[in-house]
């Protein structure tokens, strides 16, 4: 509940619940504190990023405490994954609703974007990776022509009928 409205009462027992191991109940807890900025839920987040267990939590905390740079780690955090697609989806979906919900340049956010629309497997999640880039104007080339022909419908038409994408992948005017 506390993930779509603010948590009335004060935070201190949601931080609490948040320090918790892992499960639900600290999942939730994180959920209800991504809605609020203090500097104690940063530095919760930035704890629970390094910690090595929990990522994709410290990184949806930057919801309502992001500060410039931070996708920068979040960047480095993508470059130490290794293979495991399970953990590319979770850490994704938190770093895409940061993005939805906080003001992040697109300068800032298009490495972490690219790394998650090669790593990451779930679809709808590549989609929304794909608009962000195409809405910046950040796609690369190459990346725009693989996606003309991506089994998703919805992928492909981000370029398929932009006539500019085309042109500029063909080189024709």
């Amino acid at each position: 509940l506390f993930w779509q409205r603010d948590f009335p009462k004060p935070m201190t027992s949601l931080v609490n619940l948040a320090r918790a191991e892992s499960g639900r109940v600290a999942s939730a807890a994180v959920r209800a504190l991504s809605r609020i900025s203090h500097p104690e839920v940063r530095s919760l987040a930035l704890d629970l990023m390094s910690n090595g267990k929990r990522e994709a939590d410290g990184i949806l905390l930057l919801k309502s405490n992001r500060q410039r740079g931070d996708f920068v780690a979040i960047e480095n955090l993508l470059a130490a994954r290794g293979e495991d697609e399970f953990e590319y989806h979770s850490v994704g979906t938190s770093i895409l609703d940061v993005l939805d919900h906080a003001s992040v340049p697109p300068s800032e956010s298009k490495g972490t974007l690219l790394t998650l629309y090669e790593n990451d497997p779930c679809s709808h999640c590549r989609e929304n990776v794909v608009s962000k880039l195409h809405a910046s104007g950040n796609v690369p080339k190459s990346m725009a022509e693989e996606c003309r022909y991506d089994a998703v419908p919805e992928i492909a038409a981000f370029f398929w009928f932009d006539v500019r994408t085309l042109v500029e992948i063909s080189g024709t005017t």
